[in-house]
């Protein structure tokens, strides 16, 4: 019985450190997507019409989408790291579990609007382009999601076992 559940908690741990290091690597999809974001959304655009061309306003803008674009990096950073570090025994932090938890309602959010752009763009058939990006979109999400929910639950997991092992090694 305890070999059972020692055998559960390494693959629990592996689990942590697979999926933490998943996450960083999709971090770079996720910063990709917010530039092609801000582009398509006429991003750049919106600072030569909210404030004209004059350099302060475009300073501004270029200050805050860099702090944002190190803010989502980091926030990867943070949940992909502290994961593995959780999974490898570095470390006892669970702070990876409520942020992994608000990128998933975040995740969630996003899914209607990215189905309507993709439904909007297959019923105009000059925006092929669109669409298929728009369905990666989607894929990937779907695959950060699925990332997430097994980093929570292997989290979860590894707890309640590391708890079952305690009691019955006292038991014995």
């Amino acid at each position: 019985m305890i070999e059972d559940i020692e055998a559960k908690i390494r693959k629990y741990r592996k689990n942590l450190v697979i999926t933490g290091y998943g996450f960083i690597v999709i971090e770079f999809w996720a910063l990709i997507k917010f530039v092609i974001r801000i582009g398509e959304d006429g991003g750049f655009k919106w600072v030569a019409d909210a404030g004209g061309t004059d350099y302060s306003s475009m300073i501004r803008f270029y200050i805050f989408f860099f702090a944002f674009f190190i803010f989502i990096t980091l926030f990867h950073f943070y949940i992909g790291l502290t994961s593995a570090n959780y999974g490898t025994g570095k470390s006892r932090h669970l702070g990876f579990i409520p942020a992994a938890l608000v990128y998933v309602g975040f995740t969630i959010y996003e899914f209607p609007e990215l189905i309507r752009d993709i439904i909007e763009a297959y019923l105009k058939s000059e925006e092929m382009t669109t669409a298929d990006n728009t369905a990666a979109s989607i894929l990937v999400e779907l695959t950060i999601l699925f990332i997430l929910l097994d980093m929570i639950v292997s989290a979860i997991l590894l707890m309640i076992n590391k708890k079952k092992l305690v009691q019955k090694t006292v038991e014995n």
